[in-house]
């Protein structure tokens, strides 16, 4: 069944939408839906299927071609969608293949610029679906940390940050000097990822890049944990459970680096990202603010 579906979308020629592209139907793929939960389906969402609508897929993938991946149903276009990605390897996928290889001749479809903005929505997605339990509810497996020993000052996000189809990023720094309790080795040391937003609609933060400078002497960070709320709330926040918390087992070295100046507007290039995986977290209002906070720091 998985075959006959990667098969149909093989079948997009250049011709633009047209019935040579099959004829199945959502329900031919229920066994797509078993085991997963309602995290799962906004993960594809918040996406690639939003990814899609938002770049004139659902044109012929709303309904006239196969596979239907974007179905207004978003469970039956989840449903076409699922087979057709590795989870074990999601940058090696059947939507990177096609997503600019001009198989229909419109613009999405032969930007090249596209294959590594899928690649990086098919992370977050998978990372969500590989955070499953067995039996289709979420994990209870301990990454989050509701105390964490060492914390930064609380910072807002910017308001609705650049889209991931977009070249630009915010950027949140925080001042190491504010940690609780303080680490002499960062004092004067900045820490910095970057914000995008996965949708038009600013549903879900996509938060990358994590990167510090000026530290006065190498300091390893060991289980860093990410938590938002309103500005309008009190505490550090919540850590995102469902891929929020997937920096919960990094342990990374932070080496000697300068900080610069004067400091960017962008990304402080100057530091290479401590981490390749980004974090999705949902976005809690139009005036959020984030913590970082690490199990330990060495």
């Amino acid at each position: 069944m998985r075959f006959g579906i990667t098969f149909s979308f093989f079948l997009l020629t250049l011709t633009g939408c047209g019935a040579e592209h099959g004829g199945r139907t959502g329900s031919d793929s229920q066994a797509s839906l078993e085991a997963v939960t309602p995290e799962s389906i906004q993960a594809f969402e918040s996406t690639v299927y939003n990814f899609g609508k938002a770049n004139g897929c659902v044109k012929c993938h709303g309904g006239s071609v196969n596979p239907q991946w974007l179905n207004a149903d978003p469970r039956t276009a989840y449903s076409f969608a699922r087979p057709l990605v590795n989870f074990a390897n999601p940058t090696a996928s059947t939507f990177v293949n096609y997503v600019s290889n001009n198989h229909c001749g419109d613009p999405v479809c032969r930007d090249p610029a596209n294959t590594s903005v899928i690649q990086d929505m098919l992370l977050q997605w998978a990372a969500i679906e590989m955070n499953q339990a067995s039996n289709g509810l979420p994990p209870s497996d301990g990454t989050t940390l509701a105390n964490p020993p060492f914390v930064t000052a609380t910072t807002p996000i910017p308001a609705n940050p650049p889209l991931i189809t977009s070249n630009s990023r915010a950027v949140v720094r925080f001042n190491l000097s504010q940690l609780q309790p303080p680490i002499a080795r960062l004092n004067g040391a900045i820490l910095e990822v970057s914000v995008q937003s996965y949708n038009s609609a600013y549903t879900t933060y996509k938060i990358f890049d994590l990167r510090v400078v000026g530290a006065s002497a190498p300091v390893t960070l060991d289980g860093v944990h990410v938590y938002v709320r309103p500005a309008t709330g009190t505490g550090i926040g919540n850590e995102y459970v469902n891929q929020g918390n997937i920096w919960s087992s990094l342990v990374a070295l932070v080496p000697v680096i300068a900080v610069p100046s004067p400091l960017p507007t962008g990304p402080m290039t100057s530091a290479t990202p401590l981490v390749g995986t980004s974090l999705a977290i949902p976005i809690q209002s139009a005036s959020d603010v984030i913590t970082i906070g690490f199990k330990d720091i060495r």
